[in-house]
């Protein structure tokens, strides 16, 4: 079945406007709620004691488990590209989970 340009080119956009909306509408929802009461209250909000201390527990945190995963990810990928193990399935069946559930089904358990 052949198309003719002006169908092709209709197809691509709507699936082009549906991708930028599924992008763009939770974006400006954030936004706008981030500075609905302006800027000033923005950055109030985030100069406070505990929003300063979250952050630099976040960061703190980012900079230790980077690099321990970036450590385990290498070991783990390269033990079940070349090695054959007792247990490989099961660790292959641990590296996929995450891939296979939903990360909300995750957090609500």
């Amino acid at each position: 079945m052949k198309l003719s340009v002006f169908t092709r080119i209709s197809l691509r956009t709507v699936a082009l406007a549906y991708l930028i909306a599924l992008l763009l509408v939770p974006i400006g929802v954030i936004l706008f709620r981030t500075f609905e009461n302006g800027i000033a209250a923005f950055v109030d909000s985030i100069s406070t004691p505990a929003a300063i201390s979250a952050l630099n527990l976040s960061l703190l945190i980012v900079a230790i488990v980077v690099p321990v995963n970036v450590i385990f990810g290498i070991v783990v990928a390269l033990a079940l590209a070349r090695g054959r193990f007792p247990g490989r399935g099961l660790l292959q069946a641990v590296v996929d989970l995450p891939f296979a559930v939903s990360p909300i089904v995750v957090g609500v358990a």
